[in-house]
């Protein structure tokens, strides 16, 4: 072959490849859709951006997330949003993920989720914590919960109250009257009323709208002579900086306190609460629903353990001997 014709060859080769490079058509392909996350906390502020994200639980759902193969910055971004406990900011904190709009929601607590289905039937929403969810109309059922609504649930309330106060009565064998503190609007009250009255107990019902507003409340139930409180599953009791507050108050106060949160170190004196709502199971729905599985066909999933925390320091400075059955029972002590 002629050397000049075997150069032309050659350039009219790369020209076409530089043609098809520069196709317009090809140009404007469109680039891999980015899936959008909206995750609302009840926390400290998060922020918009990664670097800022300090929140462990926050941190174990992104882990998770990119070990499913959602890379946030590639082919995920993840909006962080936290209403601080401060009730009315839920609504508009909703609101604005879905004007984004997001292809997921994530939320904890009753309360949020219910404000979330208000403001839409359409975007899936995920529960990363909630209580009696069928009772309270958020579900059709845990097996198909139909609608745009599936995640986790902690089960009954009424029933982990019961086993709560349980614990209190081997705590303080004497135990007749307790505190029962919550941000939830009034519901279950009969049935627990009703366990307490099998129990022997009487409860005095506070309801608080942020963590702050406990102090005065203990002072109150000191005042009436209660022996013993405990916080229900509320959102505002959830995070790390409350429970601190709140353990503090108690112990100034000196009253043995029982939380429905798990607690770090320091945080507490005893807590009761399932392992099965945990972020690797929310992450693991949001990449099912991404991949095109409707939430009303994902079941709701159940607690499948419980833990009891007893932090032993708490108990000395309250007076407190910590029987060896409630030791015995204990998943950690903190001591």
């Amino acid at each position: 072959m002629d050397p000049s014709r075997r150069t032309f060859a050659v350039g009219a080769g790369a020209l076409g490849v530089l043609a098809l490079v520069a196709s317009p058509r090809l140009l404007s392909r469109p680039k891999p859709k980015v899936a959008r996350v909206g995750v609302i906390f009840n926390a400290p502020p998060l922020g918009d951006f990664e670097p800022k994200l300090t929140n462990p639980n926050a941190l174990y759902f992104r882990e998770q997330l990119i070990k499913l193969g959602w890379i946030p910055g590639s082919n995920l971004e993840l909006l962080w949003r936290t209403w601080e406990g401060v009730r009315p900011r839920i609504a508009s904190t909703i609101e604005d993920l879905l004007k984004r709009p997001v292809d997921v929601l994530v939320v904890f607590g009753n309360s949020v989720i219910e404000e979330a289905r208000g403001q839409t039937r359409a975007v899936p929403i995920v529960m990363g914590a909630s209580t009696d969810v069928v009772a309270a109309g958020l579900v059709a059922s845990l097996a198909r919960p139909g609608g745009n609504i599936t995640g986790l649930t902690t089960g009954s309330a009424t029933e982990l109250f019961g086993k709560r106060v349980a614990l209190l009565r081997e705590l303080i064998p004497n135990l007749a009257r307790i505190a029962y503190i919550t941000s939830n609007r009034a519901g279950g009250d009969e049935e627990m009323a009703a366990l307490l009255r099998k129990l022997d107990v009487t409860w005095i019902r506070y309801r608080v709208a942020r963590a702050q507003e406990v102090d005065a409340v203990l002072v109150d139930a000191k005042s009436r002579r209660v022996q013993a409180a405990l916080l229900d599953d509320s959102a505002i009791f959830s995070n790390p900086e409350p429970k601190a507050l709140i353990h503090a108050y108690a112990q100034k106060h000196r009253i043995p306190l029982m939380q429905a949160w798990l607690f770090g170190e320091g945080q507490g004196f005893m807590a009761y609460a399932s392992h099965g709502v945990n972020f690797i199971r929310v992450a693991s729905y949001v990449d099912r629903i991404l991949k095109g599985t409707k939430p009303g066909d994902l079941p709701v999933e159940q607690p499948t353990n419980y833990g009891l925390l007893v932090n032993l320091n708490a108990a000395r400075e309250l007076g407190l001997v910590v029987p060896p059955s409630i030791l015995a029972q204990a998943e950690r002590v903190y001591d």
